[in-house]
């Protein structure tokens, strides 16, 4: 459960809810941006406790998710109020963007780990769905020495997921740290990235998801072993979601300059993308 203060709802909602609608999004599309965001359904019927329109499920979603889940949905509709060609009014208020901002600052900072929502299964591969609740557990419980042979498994399937949905052929049989280094320097070669910096950041990652595969099999639940401490299990899942949060990232902007190149800026409205407020 989130801890909004009311004063922070009263903002938020100036910014992002009128008369039931949520900015601009149909109920198709942003079922679909929270699910790609926070991997919750918005369209579950516990959201809809207070009324089925989008401002109402948004409200709920807001008083039920835990800090991080919340605060980076707000975030991605934060961004997108302020870059709408034809924004709500609240965004012309000066200040108003940033206020709300500062909250969604406010609310990441009371958790120890920010990267909770790179935590979300890319693709169709639906056996990761189990996997990828398992992992948000352990986080939102601090269960890291637990939690260290579902986060392996779920590096691995997502980092292969963005493998395949990038065009890179993957064997099976290679450790994540390989598919790993394949992924980003193709991002690099593409010219994704805008810094060296990133660059040799992310060619720094291969000796530790090397040693993940040795911390899962000898240090986890995986297998009969002597559990690391939690103080080490949590560096793990804080350096090994930083990553994910980042690619996770990339992806998404990756998606949407792709998106803006095959419209070219021409936004269609049809079929089941128009519904109604309610």
């Amino acid at each position: 459960m989130s801890d909004l203060t009311s004063r922070e709802k009263r903002a938020l909602e100036a910014l992002l809810i009128q008369n039931g609608w949520v900015l601009d999004f149909s109920n198709r599309t942003f079922a679909e941006v929270v699910e790609e965001v926070t991997g919750r359904d918005i369209d579950d019927p516990k959201y809809s406790v207070k009324g089925t329109s989008k401002g109402n499920r948004l409200r709920t979603f807001c008083e039920e998710e835990p800090n991080l889940i919340v605060a980076a949905l707000l975030a991605e509709l934060i961004d997108h109020a302020a870059t709408m060609t034809d924004p709500p009014q609240a965004v012309k208020v000066p200040g108003a963007v940033e206020a709300c901002r500062k909250i969604v600052a406010r609310m990441r900072e009371a958790n120890p780990i920010p990267a909770l929502e790179a935590i979300v299964k890319i693709g169709n591969e639906h056996d990761l769905d189990e996997v990828t609740s398992a992992v948000r557990e352990a986080i939102e419980k601090q269960d890291f020495v637990g939690g260290i042979d579902r986060l392996h498994t779920f590096a691995t399937g997502f980092v292969r997921s963005l493998c395949e949905k990038h065009g890179i052929a993957i064997d099976r049989g290679k450790p994540l740290h390989s598919v790993f280094g394949e992924l980003t320097r193709k991002f690099h070669a593409d010219g994704h990235l805008q810094s060296r910096m990133v660059a040799a950041i992310l060619s720094t990652f291969s000796k530790p998801f090397d040693a993940f595969n040795d911390a899962r099999n000898n240090q986890s639940l995986a297998h009969d072993n002597e559990l690391l401490n939690h103080d080490e299990a949590q560096l793990i899942f804080e350096h090994v979601t930083s990553a994910l949060r980042f690619l996770r990232e990339l992806d998404r902007r990756i998606v949407r300059k792709q998106k803006a190149e095959a419209s070219k800026g021409v936004r269609t409205l049809g079929g089941d993308d128009v519904d109604i407020p309610q």
